[in-house]
C-alpha cells in the first residue's frame, strides 16, 4: 500500500483527542538531537490497509521536532517500508509471520 506523507501528525493526533489517559504513567526521559524531552508510553491498536496490531506509542512532551517517528518494537518489525521522499510517498507491506 502507498501511503502519502503528511506535514505533521499534531493537534490530531494528541492523547486527548485520541482518549487516551496518561495521567499516572511512569515519565520516561528520551534524548533525541540535543533535546530532553519527558515521554509516556502505551500500549495502542494500530491498523494500516486492514493490518491490525499492538504496539507501544510514547507520547512527548515537549516534542520540538516537525517529524514524528515510527519504532523497530511498535512498526518497523512488522512491515517493509520504502521511502521515496521527493514522491512524498511511503510504500508499506506487511512481513509474513
Amino acid at each position: 500500500m502507498r501511503v502519502h506523507l503528511a506535514a505533521r501528525l499534531g493537534e490530531r493526533h494528541s492523547p486527548t483527542r485520541l482518549k487516551i489517559d496518561l495521567d499516572g504513567l511512569p515519565v520516561t526521559h528520551i534524548g533525541l538531537g540535543g533535546h530532553t524531552t519527558a515521554a509516556r508510553t502505551v500500549i495502542v491498536s494500530l491498523t494500516i490497509g486492514g493490518y491490525t496490531w499492538e504496539a507501544p506509542v510514547s507520547f512527548c512532551d515537549p516534542w520540538p521536532f516537525a517529524f514524528h517517528l515510527l519504532g523497530q518494537e511498535g512498526f518497523l518489525r512488522w512491515f517493509t517500508v520504502m521511502i521515496n521522499a521527493a514522491a512524498r510517498t511511503v510504500d508499506i507491506h506487511p512481513i509474513e509471520q
